[in-house]
């Protein structure tokens, strides 16, 4: 190993938890700021914690009670649907620096920069970042998955039960988190079939006993409502439906490849790519050098083949980074002390820019991604003052959208926060399909229509379904100064209680 920039840091303990603490205010401070609103996911998911159950649509329940439990302390706010995510990536950079410094310390040859090289990384990459303020269902699934790999590994390499038992929570908290941790169990099966074979009856015990216990809630809700959550993440992967067919397609790949420079920045990619193809993980000592292959190999080599077929999000292949951490630390580490320093300046650089962003005024346009998440409070209040000023009985006003995003959006900002509904005119199905409709309750009353972007004929079906309807209202939101989202607002009376049937079965 060369000589690295921290070879006169005898102890990094009080840096990583000054780096850990500091992170967690700033992060605080973005999300009290009022400098953007919630993600439409994340609206959603608090609108999901509104009517706890087994699962949902297209997630598995324990994001909505995860949040429901910071409502109960913060009240309905943006700092309570945020604030476990500011929590979790700050337990998480505690089991990154701390969880790889208990394993280094049993390898002489690991050098004790190495877990705070880790920290680094994982404060310097937009993937891990993000999660930090955006509560989504990613944030708890790569608390608990992280979780899990740390506790096989110290059960692996002790042979301690209790590992085990720690590990059996965390893998079904995981799965009730997202889908994707199911991963996690033929891959652990795996590992330990090639280095432990003596110990595959307790693993697979555990991983079996895991895995049922967190899908049994999702699949009794799933057989409630046929099945539509598990369509939904086949439809998502283009497995089923119109578009399975159209396999090969090579745009999506360049387009995967792009999101993974942006997500985990070029210069980490690279040396990752790099580590991983030139075998670096060798090494590691033969466990370790397992979980590193093993965890990374088919998880990334996955989601590569699955672009050459459909969109793959920028996050869909984040766990296969989790385990490759240690990797890129100790490739990190075996560089020049002068491209080390180049390196942490621009991972310095990003973590500054990162948490300043939200606080700069950038151009309006399809580039500017906090736009966003931006205005939707404006536009709460503006739907308030036309409740009061357009319509003889405003408490005889029912709000809906065309997508779920809008529709929990309003849901959560417009004052009052009473449940919108989102209808469909032929979109993809969603959570508020499933949640009841105006249908006949509401014949009689008064509604307003909001749609995202700008909408200058007014949709057929909303024409069949009141009596009268105004002409598009174009709303230009602000959000401190700041362009927000463009909106188009439609004010209709007297609904007839029609309420438009999904046109297609898509997912």
């Amino acid at each position: 190993m060369s000589q690295t920039i921290f070879e006169k840091q005898k102890n990094f303990d009080l840096l990583a938890l000054g780096i850990i603490i500091g992170s967690f205010i700033l992060r605080l401070i973005i999300i009290t700021s009022g400098e953007i609103n919630l993600y439409y996911d994340e609206a959603q998911y608090w609108d999901w914690s509104r009517s706890l159950d087994f699962s949902y649509y297209s997630k598995g329940p324990l994001i909505a009670y995860f949040i429901k439990f910071w409502t109960l302390i913060f009240g309905n706010t943006e700092l309570a649907v945020r604030f476990g995510a500011c929590l979790n990536l700050a337990l998480l950079q505690l089991l990154i620096y701390f969880g790889l410094k208990k394993i280094s310390l049993n390898h002489p040859k690991c050098t004790s920069a190495l877990p705070f090289a880790a920290l680094i990384i994982a404060c310097s990459t937009p993937l891990f970042l993000v999660t930090g303020i955006l509560m989504t269902t990613d944030n708890l699934l790569v608390l608990f998955y992280t979780c899990c790999l740390f506790l096989l590994y110290l059960f692996l390499k002790t042979e301690k039960t209790y590992y085990l038992f720690l590990m059996l929570p965390c893998l079904i908290l995981g799965i009730l988190g997202k889908y994707t941790m199911l991963i996690f169990i033929p891959l652990a099966f795996i590992v330990c079939l090639k280095e432990k074979k003596h110990l595959l009856s307790k693993v697979t015990i555990v991983l079996i006993l895991g895995g049922i216990l967190g899908l049994v809630p999702i699949l009794l809700w799933n057989i409630k409502y046929n099945f539509v959550g598990f369509k939904h993440v086949l439809y998502r992967g283009h497995l089923i439906g119109q578009s399975q067919n159209n396999f090969f397609k090579i745009n999506h790949f360049f387009e995967f490849i792009g999101s993974q420079l942006g997500v985990l920045t070029p210069w980490w990619f690279f040396i990752l790519i790099w580590a991983y193809v030139k075998r670096k993980y060798q090494q590691f000592p033969r466990l370790e050098a397992s979980l590193l292959c093993i965890f990374f190999w088919p998880i990334w080599l996955s989601f590569v083949i699955l672009s050459f077929h459909t969109k793959v999000e920028a996050n869909w292949p984040a766990l296969s980074y989790v385990i490759a951490l240690p990797l890129l630390a100790k490739t990190f580490l075996d560089l020049s002390a002068k491209t080390q320093k180049i390196l942490l300046g621009a991972s310095i650089a990003v973590f500054v820019l990162f948490h300043a962003v939200p606080f700069i005024s950038l151009p309006s346009g399809k580039l500017n991604i906090l736009q966003r998440m931006r205005g939707y409070e404006n536009i709460g209040h503006y739907i308030q003052e036309l409740k009061k000023t357009k319509f003889k009985y405003p408490d005889k006003i029912f709000i809906f959208s065309d997508s779920y995003g809008i529709t929990s959006q309003l849901s959560f900002y417009v004052p009052g926060q009473q449940r919108a509904f989102c209808v469909n005119f032929g979109r993809k199905q969603n959570q508020y399909d499933i949640w009841p409709s105006p249908g006949q309750n509401k014949i009689g009353w008064d509604a307003i229509f909001i749609t995202k972007g700008i909408c200058k004929h007014v949709p057929l079906q909303l024409k069949k379904m009141f009596h009268t309807i105004s002409n598009p209202i174009i709303f230009y939101s602000k959000q401190k100064g700041k362009p927000g989202q463009i909106v188009t607002i439609i004010l209709c009376y007297n609904y007839n209680g029609m309420w438009p049937k999904p046109q297609n079965k898509t997912y």
